[in-house]
Formats: structure tokens, sequence, C-alpha cells
């Protein structure tokens, strides 16, 4: 339901700015034109409403579609807390503290994102996109057309180079997981304790 009226709220918000701007436009020429005030103020009150409602449907839409990535996000923690809390402790010998907190950490930020912003910023896009093209193309069919190339270019490089970036990703994880077992050890004292218990043998 929360993401129902969150993507109805986003087709509200899309809807108000391309209204806006065509009222700004009439007021513009009225005004280089017969300069009839009552033109001018009744557009002016439009302008007014639709910005209302723009602000309201905004809010609705970030808070909506926001709190639902939140509330995913909690449901994971809370699930993952409780598996920590149920493994044996050999499972604490065989995986290292830093690189566990780091995947609790990194991992479940980046589920978040892609539950939130990318799932309201990518049908927000597509939907400003089908709701302004017959507006764009009224004002320039050449300039949209030169726009548009270069969306579907941006695009196609996007999906070309996400693959490759992916293994480097995976090894910025890792190297950010050794780094967390590090300074976790040593803030902990753990790193202490080894040093003192291998001394007999390192001797």
């Amino acid at each position: 339901m929360a993401l129902t009226l969150g993507f109805f709220a986003m087709l509200v918000q899309n809807y108000c700015y391309l209204k806006v701007p065509m009222y700004m436009q009439i007021i513009l020429d009225e005004i280089g034109g017969q300069n009839r005030r009552t033109v001018i103020v009744s557009n002016s009150l439009y302008i007014l409403i639709y910005t209302v409602i723009l602000a309201v449907s905004l809010f609705l839409m970030r808070k909506l579609l926001i709190n639902v990535s939140r509330e995913i996000e909690y449901q994971l923690r809370e699930r993952i807390y409780h598996k920590l809390l149920s493994v044996d402790y050999l499972f604490y010998q065989q995986n290292e503290t830093g690189d566990l907190m780091s995947r609790c950490t990194n991992d479940l930020n980046g589920v978040r994102t892609l539950l939130g912003p990318g799932m309201m910023y990518i049908p927000n896009a597509l939907s400003r996109l089908f709701l302004f093209l017959p507006a764009l193309l009224a004002l320039n069919k050449s300039l949209m057309l030169i726009l548009g190339g270069v969306m579907v270019f941006l695009v196609i490089l996007i999906v070309t180079l996400l693959p490759l970036l992916r293994p480097l990703y995976r090894q910025i994880q890792e190297a950010m997981g050794v780094m967390n077992n590090r300074v976790w050890q040593v803030i902990s004292g753990i790193t202490t304790i080894k040093r003192f218990n291998s001394e007999n043998i390192e001797i």
C-alpha cells in the first residue's frame, strides 16, 4: 500500500513539474504582449497551487518509499543479529570479526540503497521522460533527438561498465574487511593477547 501511494505521489509530483513552467511561459508571454493583469494574477495563482501540490507530493513520495527501504533494512539487520547470536563459537574462529562487521554494514547499506533510492529514482526518471517528452518535442525536435541519443549512450555505457567494476568493488569490500578486522582487534586488545600467547612459540 505504501509503495502504491508513493508511486502515485511520484506521478503527481512530475505532473506538477510539467505544469508550473507552462503557466510561467503564459505569464511571460502575457507580460511581453497585452500585459493583462487578470491573466497574470490567475496564472500566478495556478503556479502557487501546483507548487504547493508539488511540495506535498515530493514529501509523501520520499517518506513512503524511503520508509519502505528503512523497514526492510531494519528487518534484515534484526535477522542477521539473531543469526549471529545462534551460530556456534567455531563460526567466529573461522571468520574474522572485522570482515563480519564490514558485511553487516556495507552490504546492508547497498541493499537499502537499491530498495530505497534505487527503487525511487528509476521509476521517477522514466515517468518524467514520458511526461516531458511531448513538451520537449514541441519545443525543439532536433535538440530533443540529440539529448535522447546522449541518454541512450549513457545507459549503454553504464550497462557495459558495471560488470567490469563489480570485481573491483569486491576487492574493495575484502580490503575494508581486512582493515576493519585489524582495527577491531587492536581496539579490543585481541592483537595484544595473540602476541603474548604466541611469544613462547616464536621463541
